[in-house]
């Protein structure tokens, strides 16, 4: 029988990573407060991919490895919802690292911050009464960098999606511009003619 703590310290991994790569939502809180809950569409990852992703884990969130290796067995549909959620976000991390190096630096600080938060968090629920005020004054403190690194990292986002949109409206302006000539080339394309500008 696995500890209810366990059980919701891996929810914790399913519910509160701090990325949000892409993946089907279900807004419960509205943009300003708490969290997103993520309906996840559960992918059979491989072997390599699995190893990938426990070392992901491991690597990025050391406190919670222990717990989604203890429901492999006995809750394995929680335990694929754990993963299919650290798959994507490894591969969004990657795909940061390889598109934006200087906001990859970001990312990994915002996730060391958080990991240090949780960290905190579960000492301050451990410690005497006298000790409490003193974490939590450490954990404010914190909480206050780890915004303005989400903050940051949400400017970067916004940034990058304002581009991906500006190319779309100018590939559109350009279709319509060559409307003509797109439907002419499809119409070559039906017709087993070499195909132009794409349908």
């Amino acid at each position: 029988m696995i500890p209810k703590r366990h059980i919701m310290v891996l929810l914790g991994v399913i519910l509160c990573l701090t990325i949000s790569p892409s993946g089907r939502t279900q807004d419960v809180s509205g943009p300003s407060g708490g969290r997103n809950i993520r309906v996840l569409d559960l992918i059979d990852l491989t072997p390599e991919q699995e190893k990938d992703v426990l070392d992901y884990i491991r690597e990025t969130h050391p406190e919670q490895y222990a717990e989604v290796q203890a429901i492999k067995e006995n809750r394995p549909r929680l335990y694929k919802r754990a993963l299919t959620r650290a798959f994507r976000e490894m591969r969004f991390v990657q795909r940061i690292r390889e598109e934006d190096p200087e906001r990859y630096e970001q990312v990994l600080e915002e996730r060391r911050l958080e990991q240090q938060s949780r960290e905190l968090a579960r000492k301050y629920r451990d410690a005497d009464e006298a000790d409490r005020e003193k974490i939590k004054h450490e954990l404010t403190e914190l909480l206050h960098r780890l915004f303005d690194y989400r903050q940051l990292n949400r400017q970067s986002e916004i940034l990058r999606l304002e581009n991906r949109l500006a190319e779309l409206k100018e590939n559109l302006n350009q279709r319509k511009l060559e409307k003509e000539k797109i439907i002419e080339n499809r119409l070559n394309q039906l017709i087993g003619a070499e195909p132009g500008l794409k349908w």
